[in-house]
């Protein structure tokens, strides 16, 4: 912003399997509970570093933070962050065994970890010919069965200049999210902030002004308090503008009770990758 004032807008939400959260009055106890099952679902992604031999127990990832024995690992998509068929070709549920010290790989020029696997990996991956910069290995606790665990923890953090304008959701209308078989909840005083992407852009899909293809931070607000939303909201990015000020907004914080302003019951983050 040319030596200016560079402002972000952050959202964290849990989401409960309703598509929900907690709301800001709710007691530090269930926060604390929603917060913990949240992190204990949250799936981890890391970089591979090189591929791997038929019969292989070992791969190489590019960090280790989190990861712990009898941990799952699948090889995903790098940009839906889903398996594919042709992903799960490579491995599928591969349990964590050990995980070894950082060495350098010189195929990719990097330091990285070697992961051991109780057994061999599906098939062999090569890196060139299967292209090691189309997946992401996925790590997750063994007891998280995929998306439609009770809880997760979700949070973004935009650039203001990313920040398109709200949608009125009216009552009785509903909006399905393409990406995880669900209905947004409307009718019940929503709007809609709108971002583009954080990962991509509209102008990388053919249909670029598809809704799918936008991030939305749904925001459930309390019976007619929409304008005032919208003004915090509005005052907030072109308020403060002293030195010491560091730019960075909370509009909702679930987990830590921390909201801009108490019309702001509860959101939903819905990206347009996910």
């Amino acid at each position: 912003m040319n030596g200016g004032l560079e402002k972000y807008l952050y959202f964290n939400s849990v989401e409960v399997d309703d598509g929900g959260g907690p709301e800001p009055g709710d007691g530090d106890t269930k926060r604390k509970a929603l917060e913990e099952q949240a992190y204990n679902n949250e799936r981890l992604y890391f970089k591979l570093a090189e591929g791997w031999a038929a019969d292989a127990t070992v791969f190489k990832i590019t960090g280790k933070k989190g990861i712990a024995a009898d941990m799952l690992c699948n090889l995903v998509d790098s940009r839906t962050l889903e398996s594919t068929t042709k992903s799960a070709t490579f491995m599928t549920d591969e349990i964590v065994a050990s995980i070894g010290s950082a060495a350098y790989v010189s195929s990719s020029d990097e330091y990285a970890y070697a992961i051991t696997c109780d057994t061999a990996m599906t098939a062999a991956f090569n890196q060139e010919t299967d292209d090691i910069n189309n997946y992401y290995v996925e790590v997750k606790n063994a007891d998280n069965t995929g998306i439609d665990a009770t809880a997760r923890g979700q949070s973004v953090c935009y650039p203001v200049d990313r920040f398109k304008g709200w949608l009125n959701i009216e009552a009785g209308r509903s909006i399905t999210d393409p990406k995880k078989d669900r209905v947004i909840k409307a009718g019940k005083n929503m709007i809609a902030m709108v971002f583009e992407p954080l990962i991509g852009a509209p102008t990388d899909t053919v249909a670029s002004s598809a809704y799918e293809h936008y991030d939305y931070v749904f925001l459930e607000v309390k019976v007619g308090s929409q304008l005032e939303v919208i003004k915090a909201v509005t005052r907030a990015i072109n308020g403060n503008r002293k030195a010491t000020s560091d730019g960075f907004i909370s509009v909702f914080d679930a987990i830590r009770n921390d909201t801009l302003t108490p019309d702001i019951k509860a959101i939903a983050i819905q990206l347009s990758v996910q």
